[in-house]
């Protein structure tokens, strides 16, 4: 009997571990919801769930200067981001746009004198990185402070710009996740070993 429980929660734990994300929700779309900060200190709040969250946009330079995204989002302890694809960009061949993620709410980095050790990484995203998932790069970029992935739980802020002279479009998923229990974990692991055993005496 009590073998029999064991499993039924191991088998719970691992399914709930391995869970694929949520359907993905569209978090903040600048076309419906307005342009996203264009001032490091005072950064949009944008709210993450569990599962895909979109976030698209558009940077780019004109005569009236530059315009960058600046956002913040929270991931809630017992939670992490792992991953961040690259859904599209519009930049044309050759072009690069520049991604900053820096933790706390505000980006303190003066693009006038930008530096890279104040943020947590930085990636040159284009459409080459479409389909791709770029936070094992941001973890590792040169001069930066890095961080072991997953992302756990904490605020952080993002800086988005490029300096093409025509606006360019991108859209990002970020992907947050349940981080299991040691606890659970640890049941789960002895539910497998005892179905195991449970399995090899049937068989002998």
């Amino acid at each position: 009997m009590l073998l029999k429980k064991i499993n039924s929660l191991a088998a719970l734990g691992l399914a709930l571990t391995l869970a694929g994300p949520a359907v993905a929700v569209p978090v903040y779309d600048e076309t419906t919801n307005g342009d996203l900060s264009n001032n490091r200190a005072t950064p949009t709040s944008v709210s993450f769930t569990l599962g895909q969250n979109d976030v698209s946009g558009q940077t780019g330079s004109d005569s009236n200067g530059t315009d960058r995204d600046y956002f913040t989002f929270a991931v809630s302890t017992g939670y992490a981001l792992v991953s961040l694809t690259v859904l599209n960009s519009s930049l044309t061949a050759g072009g690069a746009a520049f991604f900053g993620l820096q933790a706390g709410g505000v980006v303190t980095v003066d693009p006038a004198a930008p530096t890279a050790a104040p943020l947590l990484g930085y990636e040159l995203i284009s459409p080459a990185d479409i389909g791709t998932d770029i936070l094992p790069a941001l973890a590792t970029a040169a001069g930066a402070g890095g961080f072991t992935t997953p992302l756990g739980a904490g605020q952080y802020s993002v800086w988005l710009q490029d300096t093409n002279l025509a606006p360019s479009i991108y859209e990002l998923r970020f992907v947050i996740s349940a981080i299991p229990e040691p606890g659970t974990v640890l049941l789960t692991l002895i539910g497998i070993a005892a179905l195991g055993r449970s399995r090899r005496r049937h068989q002998t």
